[in-house]
């Protein structure tokens, strides 16, 4: 009997399974694309965010990606707010893919990435990659045990790196039974991808009717086949080229962000110097050890002394692998060249060689690269560095098949700042980069190098060895044998030989001076003839420099020792031009440095010229001219002192004679760089006296002069602050006169307070100084900017105030700022980052110490201006406190006490054997302990001793910590859980709970008052405050916050009193650090400031009414400021009152001025024109409804914006001279000829209307509604400026065409107000915006100046150059700047 064949509808394993994937990709995902989702849009700012992307939004819905549904759940109608937790799985793939600002991962979206992946976008494309491979199975609903396991474990790992609890993916697989059918989800994902599925079918329907349409043409010409099919063929061949080169051209910009330097001249300059026959034994052992492909020994060590050939040896193995197609890469560290000797340069460029020799790892250093777009690679740490370039991008190149090698010649002249970082990454990760491919090093035996290089077992140069004595031996004969003819040449070789000690650069100049001296080989006794070791090299040397200076050029003795005692002093190769001056003094001419380079070239192998400097070809020059304890006494011993004198008037020159070329916009040559870089030094260096009466003048002229400081400032933005902070250390300071201190300090003050700005734009500088450098230094800044550089654009605020401190300086780092902490002693800032780096700031002079990676590796979430950590029970918002100073020792402790950064940077071992792992600290008041949470359990904390790193003891709850707070005096600890319950804990008595609160919200932050007082707890919206007693904690009010004036004296240093939240209102997003009773520091994302308390305290006190509208009479004698209730009338200059007058708006930029007055509209749909001193009005129209802007088109004529018409008014005459009525377009801006500049929302157009007609219309180009402000025509109608989505857009007026497009944060644009001050100059403001003048036509900003409140308004007349601005919540309500354009522009036609 035949069997019947098995239910489609019957239960079964292989359906169970499918059922559980289902839910698993379903429901797991569609939490995790939330969570990640909320985390760049939260739902507090979701209806902004999506008003923000709208052109995004709308585009997609035109071409239907978005459907009808979805549009809805983003876009509720009746004005109810959108909710993601509304938005299914497919929607949020959408949104996180095109409005979150992810980048698609290598492999696309629509691809599996590889598994070396894992970032967050890689797993989002895995998601969608499982969710295909499930729509696959959706017929049958079934899918094998097998298969199951198979897709479990993936899609499970990709969903709890995602944030999924593993407990619950556990469970869901341990369930029994329990089928829900979740494929009609997939298929309505799937299926929902319309406009992909719509795009296609009407593709594959064009393609048929194309195909239907070829198959016709092919029959009626098939003769020409041949030539459609070449030129198809020629077609796809160009596209392929177009493509490479596209390739190409992307992989050289993103390498061309590498230091690359190419050593071919120095190449060639040793191999000169080699003499074939010599050093085979040692090119045997490179070759033997380089094709030995079983060898686990990457690196090769060839070390000696001083004179041994290293460079050459290393240079003519260049040569060879060059030749034979194995060279790598090469590096000639030279230890007076930061270019050649700074590690993190050295490393960009071998990577850039290697590239350029493996086009398999180019392709993958460009995609490595292309992901850390922005990273300061400069900054990195070493090791860090070369995982980066090396380590990681080699791993997935394939073995060339043979080994390739790198040469690095020099490693004992690498050092940079006191340590060899380069020796660390040699000896520890060399080891681990693929087998194929070799480095060979060279360097001499210093103790430090020997021993960390030791396991590579060295090939030792010994001088006395038998094979480099026969280098030597065979060096000298081949040298001899073509110069003189000689019976007895070996005996003389042989007694070279000896002579040289086996020193090879002995030899080599032996040889020079006696082919230059024959005679030598006919003296009877020889020994006297020849240079006594490398210490009668070099005086052989620098006699014969010497000769040649004193009796060929007639150069006095005292000044040739003058330029020895000049290069021990120097703090970087001494240029030529110096060179020239020292040697020649007072003749400075092309002749005499031509004479002066002759004269060195006869010693070009000891003081080599490069890049126009003078260069000492090895330290040990440097130091035997200095050191005699090493030496000895000879008659080229230098006094270092010396130097610096030698070298000051040489830097004063150079800086008088640039004070009296100008100081802006040129190129400085290397004398002048020198001198702006090192001349401080040089004066003020101890071995230099200076009579007391002269310090002050001499300050005055070179250091204080403020042509002298902007010129270091454009070299190097923190190059004067360090400078100054370094006469503040030396006590140099305290001897300068007291005018002098206070321009010390105030420059101090400014250089900080805009490090940022002078950094990225120097030319301000002096315009800053100009409004904020008090009374001595404003008239010198209005000199140079009036009377020596004309051709700077600048502001200059008419009534000038108090020296505003509110922010003290701003710190930029690499990335969002997660947790930051200070020094004991208030100097240095180190940020987490999280990007994952560490980066250490001086808070004295805004300078970036070092950059490291992080040592305990977290993951960080955004989410509103806060970044939170991840617990096991939940998404709450928890602040790191990752990284902490050791409060005794120098140390910056990386969330580790096994090891921790020193100030120098490197990482040192501090406790070896401590486990303690934290991301969030407390140290105690009497700096002996840290609290830390525990890293494997949310229920614990522990107590670590810092004195030896061990475990003191620890807290277990009963549920997960979210946050814990530590009173100043070490007794009382505050603990916050997952349950909303806040505990209070008595440390002194064995961790005792005293009481415990039950919260209304889940409390993430805690804090202390310093005074203990009061515990400050909170979530992401609030904070409480709740009184401290020993015995309970009472609730007290929100407003409560500790006075920082009246505190003793505190900091946060090592978060004493827990997180750094908060009690001011003003800052209440951002996380505070509490430095001092003056100075606190604020996060903003990837900016830190710090801010004056005093400022913060007392910020918008007594202010005026808000300024809602700004007007200048057109002589540009009166401002006009409209409040919410009046108008009143000042002088612009000494800002007195003139008149008032009491009357009522209901919309911005309600007055305007023309030729014989003042119009102004108010709230009763009236329009009055009143006398310029507002004593009566001239004339008033009423009926006028809804008036919405007063836009003057010339002295005479004002249109007037009515709700559906514009009214063009003629004030001379009072009548209406054109009305033209408007639909659904917003008017945004109009001009003189009654031409019209509209916009249409439904459409996103831009229009130019004349009357009916349209002139030019602009697609796509979104306006936000109520940006009426930001749209204006330039005063002859030439240019137009526009507030779009984009930016802020100047556009040719004629025809709408885009000329320039300013990018402005989108949290800014709404606030924006500009007006023009020329025909192509206009000034702009708003929001996080200083007022700022740009011109137009050639995109640039010329000038900025910072204003005390935000800016509502702007008014300009064209004619006098006075700028007046509204104000928002400042006293008083308005602030007059004085313009002043470049040169060839303030005679400009100002006219409307």
């Amino acid at each position: 009997m035949a069997t019947a064949a098995p239910s489609a509808l019957a239960s079964s394993v292989e359906k169970t399974n499918g059922a559980k994937l289902s839910r698993l990709l379903i429901d797991g995902g569609t939490t995790v694309l939330r969570k990640i989702f909320d985390g760049h849009h939260p739902p507090a700012n979701l209806i902004i965010d999506l008003n923000a992307n709208y052109p995004i939004l709308n585009n997609l819905r035109r071409r239907r990606v978005l459907n009808g549904h979805q549009w809805d759940k983003l876009f509720p109608s009746g004005g109810v707010p959108p909710e993601s937790n509304t938005f299914d799985i497919t929607l949020l793939f959408l949104l996180l893919t095109e409005i979150c600002g992810l980048t698609p991962p290598p492999s696309g979206w629509h691809t599996k990435p590889p598994s070396s992946d894992t970032s967050l976008e890689a797993n989002l494309a895995r998601v969608k990659f499982y969710r295909n491979i499930l729509y696959g199975h959706v017929t049958t609903t079934g899918v094998d045990t097998p298969t199951f396991s198979a897709l479990w474990t993936e899609i499970s790992g990709v969903l709890v790196s995602l944030g999924v609890d593993q407990a619950e993916v556990d469970r869901l697989k341990a369930e029994k039974g329990g089928e829900q059918d979740y494929s009609d989800v997939l298929i309505e994902w799937a299926d929902s991808e319309e406009d992909i599925k719509s795009q296609l079918k009407n593709i594959h329907q064009v393609q048929r009717q194309t195909h239907q349409a070829v198959e016709d043409v092919r029959q009626a010409q098939c003769q020409n086949v041949k030539e459609v099919k070449a030129g198809l063929k020629y077609i796809n061949e160009k596209l392929e080229s177009l493509k490479d080169e596209k390739d190409k051209d992307r992989s050289e910009e993103v390498l061309r962000n590498l230091t690359k330097s190419e050593f071919r001249g120095d190449i060639e300059y040793y191999v000169e110097r080699f003499q074939e026959g010599t050093r085979e034994w040692v090119f045997d052992r490179v070759q033997n050890w380089l094709d030995d492909r079983s060898s686990q020994n990457r690196v090769m060590v060839i070390s000696g002394n001083a004179g041994m050939g290293k460079s050459v040896i290393a240079a003519v193995i260049c040569k060879r692998m060059q030749e034979a197609g194995r060279l790598s890469g090469s590096h000639f560290c030279q230890y007076n060249n930061v270019r050649y000797f700074k590690p993190q340069l050295m490393i960009q460029s071998l990577a850039c060689h290697l590239s350029h020799a493996l086009p398999e790892y180019k392709q993958a250093l460009v995609e490595q690269l292309s992901r850390n777009l922005g990273t300061d690679l400069n900054n990195m740490g070493v090791e860090e560095l070369f995982s980066l370039l090396f380590k990681e991008p080699l791993s997935a190149v394939g073995d060339p098949g043979r080994n390739m090698l790198t040469v690095i010649d020099g490693l004992d002249e690498s050092e940079y700042q006191g340590r060899n970082e380069l020796l660390d990454v040699i000896a520890n990760q060399f080891c681990k980069l693929p087998i194929w491919i070799h480095f060979l090093v060279t360097t001499r035996p210093a103790l430090n190098i020997a021993e960390k290089l030791k396991h590579l077992k060295p090939l030792e140069l010994k001088s006395d060895g038998e094979e480099n004595l026969e280098d030597v031996r065979v060096f000298c004969l081949k040298r001899l044998q073509h110069v003189v003819k000689l019976a007895n040449v070996d005996e003389f070789v042989e007694r070279l030989v000896l002579k040289s000690e086996g020193l090879m650069l002995y030899a080599y100049f032996s040889l020079l001076s006696i082919t230059a001296n024959e005679s030598i080989f006919h003296e009877g006794d020889l020994s006297g003839c020849l240079p006594l070791g490398i210490s009668s090299v070099y005086h052989s040397y620098f006699k014969r420099l010497e000769r040649e200076l004193l009796e060929e050029l007639d150069i006095k003795e005292e000044n040739f020792l003058n330029l020895l005692s000049a290069m021990t002093a120097s703090r970087e190769p001494l240029p030529v031009g110096f060179v020239s001056k020292v040697l020649v003094p007072g003749i400075d001419s092309p002749l005499t440095r031509r004479k002066v380079l002759k004269a060195l070239s006869s010693v070009s192998a000891l003081l080599p010229i490069r890049d126009d400097c003078l260069h000492v070809i090895h330290k040990s020059v440097k130091d035997w001219l200095t050191d005699v304890s090493h030496y000895g006494e000879h008659e080229f011993i230098m006094d270092e002192n010396q130097g610096h004198r030698v070298l000051v008037p040489l830097c004063t020159d150079e800086l008088d004679n640039l004070k009296r070329k100008g100081v802006h916009d040129i190129q400085f040559s290397a004398t002048q760089r020198y001198a702006l870089y090192h001349g401080t030094h040089h004066m003020l260096h101890e071995g230099v006296s200076i009579e007391p009466h002269k310090l002050d003048k001499q300050a005055d002229a070179y250091i204080l002069d403020l042509e002298i400081v902007y010129a270091k400032t454009c070299l190097n933005s923190t190059l004067v602050a360090e400078d100054l902070v370094w006469l503040k250390k030396h006590g140099i300071f305290t001897l300068l006169s007291k005018n002098n201190q206070s321009i010390i300090d105030i420059l101090l003050f400014l250089l900080r307070k805009y490090i940022l700005r002078f950094t990225d734009s120097p030319r301000y500088f002096f315009e800053t100084v100009l409004n904020q450098g008090g009374t001595l230094l404003t008239v010198q800044a209005s000199y140079l900017l009036q009377n020596k550089y004309p051709e700077i654009a600048y502001m200059e605020s008419v009534h000038k105030e108090t020296l505003q401190e509110d922010i003290v300086t701003q710190f930029k780092c690499s990335s969002d700022v997660v947790c930051l902490d200070v020094s004991p002693k208030l100097d240095y800032m180190v940020c987490e980052c999280d990007d994952g780096v560490l980066q250490l700031v001086s808070l004295q002079t805004g300078r970036l110490v070092w950059t490291r990676p992080v040592v305990v590796e977290k993951t960080y979430s955004d989410r509103s201006s806060c970044h939170k950590r991840n617990l096991s029970s939940g998404d709450f918002l928890l602040l790191f406190r990752s990284v902490v100073f050791h409060p005794t020792k120098i140390y910056v402790l990386p969330g580790t006490l096994s090891e921790a950064y020193s100030l120098d940077g490197v990482l040192k071992p501090l406790f070896p054997s401590s486990k303690c792992r934290f991301s969030v600290c407390s140290i105690s008041g009497d700096k002996t302990k840290i609290l830390t949470n525990c890293m494997e359990s949310d229920k614990c904390l522990v107590l670590w001793s810092l004195e030896n790193g061990s475990e003191v003891d620890r807290i277990l709850e009963d549920e997960d910590i979210l946050s814990f707070a530590w009173s100043g005096d070490g007794k009382l600890l505050a603990i916050s859980h997952s349950s909303r319950v806040i505990s209070l804990v008595d440390v002194t008595s064995g961790f005792r709970k005293l009481t415990q609160i039950g919260m209304l919200v889940l409390c993430g932050t805690l804090r202390f008052s310093p005074d203990r007082q009061f515990l400050f707890c909170g979530d992401e919206s609030k904070v409480f405050c709740r009184k401290v007693d020993v015995g309970s904690l009472n609730t007290s009010s929100p407003e409560v916050s500790y006075d920082l004036k009246n505190s003793e004296s505190f900091n946060d240093c090592g978060f004493l009193f827990g997180d750094l939240i908060p009690t001011d209102k003003s800052f209440f997003y951002y996380p505070t650090f509490v430095l001092d009773q003056q100075r606190l520091l604020l996060c903003f994302h990837d900016v830190v400031e710090m801010w004056n308390t005093k400022e913060v305290s007392t910020s918008g006190q007594g202010t005026a009414a808000d300024a809602i509208g700004i007007a200048l009479s057109l002589d540009g004698q009166t401002v006009y400021v409209a409040t919410n209730e009046s108008v009143t009338a000042y002088d612009v200059f000494n800002g007195d009152l003139k008149a008032e007058i009491n009357l009522e708006f209901t919309f911005s930029r309600p007055l305007c001025t023309v030729r014989e007055g003042v119009l102004i509209s108010t709230k009763e749909s009236t329009v009055e024109f009143w006398d310029y001193d507002l004593s009566k009005y001239i004339k008033i129209w009423t009926n006028l409804p809804g008036v919405e802007q007063l836009i003057p088109v010339s002295d005479e004529r004002v249109a007037l914006v009515l709700q559906r018409e514009v009214k063009f008014l003629d004030t001379s005459s009072g009548e209406f001279v054109s009305t033209i009525p408007v639909l659904e377009e917003r008017v945004l801006s109009c001009n003189s000829k009654c031409q019209l500049l509209t916009f249409n929302w439904f459409a996103d157009s831009l229009c130019l209307l004349d009357g009916t007609t349209v002139l030019w219309k602009k697609e796509g180009m979104y306006i936000f509604p109520d940006k009426t402000k930001g749209v204006l025509f330039s005063r002859m109608e030439q240019f137009l400026v526009v507030m779009t989505a984009e930016g802020l857009k100047a556009l040719d007026a004629k025809t709408g065409n885009t000329l320039r497009t300013l990018q402005i944060s989108y949290f800014c644009r709404n606030s924006i107000t500009c007006t023009f001050i020329s025909d192509d100059t206009c000034v702009i403001a708003g929001y996080c915006i200083p007022v700022s003048l740009f011109n137009v036509k050639c995109g640039e900003f010329l000038s900025v100046i910072d204003v005390e409140s935000q800016v509502t308004c702007l008014a300009a007349c064209p004619f006098s150059r006075v700028l007046v601005i509204g104000l928002f919540n400042s006293t008083p309500n308005f602030k007059v700047i004085r313009l002043s354009l470049p040169r060839g522009k303030d005679n400009e036609n100002g006219e409307r």
